[in-house]
């Protein structure tokens, strides 16, 4: 599916981590601003070393709560809430999240939010399917 963009378009790339954004996304956040977009970097972890790299990238890096392997139904809703009240504050044009949590939470705030576009990419198997042992492989059938 190809989205043809016209004009500048501000865009959040939601990431579960500072650290998977910067180095499997880094090159798709630098090539939406060298296309002359402005890039919303949303990560739950910064430090400030990695607010520099997403800023030499020339993307604006953004700040959210997200409990990556929590289980807490009562924080992640107060998660998902914070988030569409962000979303919501700074208007993106176009919302792309990666990994399970973000795409999930993110693409309903966005939808939330009035994001017009909105698009996830879900990668990887996830743990129930890495193989462990015979056990862990008896749960997963």
């Amino acid at each position: 599916m190809r989205v043809y963009l016209e004009g500048k378009v501000k865009i959040a790339v939601l990431g579960n981590q500072a650290f998977s954004l910067l180095n499997f996304r880094g090159d798709l956040v630098h090539e939406m601003v060298k296309r002359g977009h402005e890039v919303l970097a949303f990560a739950p972890d910064y430090d400030e070393t990695g607010r520099v790299a997403v800023r030499a990238l020339g993307a604006k890096p953004i700040d959210y709560s997200l409990s990556r392997t929590g289980l807490n139904p009562f924080r992640d809703l107060r998660d998902f809430v914070a988030l569409v009240f962000l979303l919501y504050r700074l208007k993106p044009d176009l919302l792309f999240s990666y990994t399970i949590k973000p795409t999930i939470y993110g693409t309903l705030a966005g939808w939330i939010a009035g994001i017009p576009k909105r698009f996830a990419m879900i990668e990887g198997l996830g743990y129930a399917f890495i193989q462990a042992g015979e056990k862990e492989s008896l749960k997963r059938r």
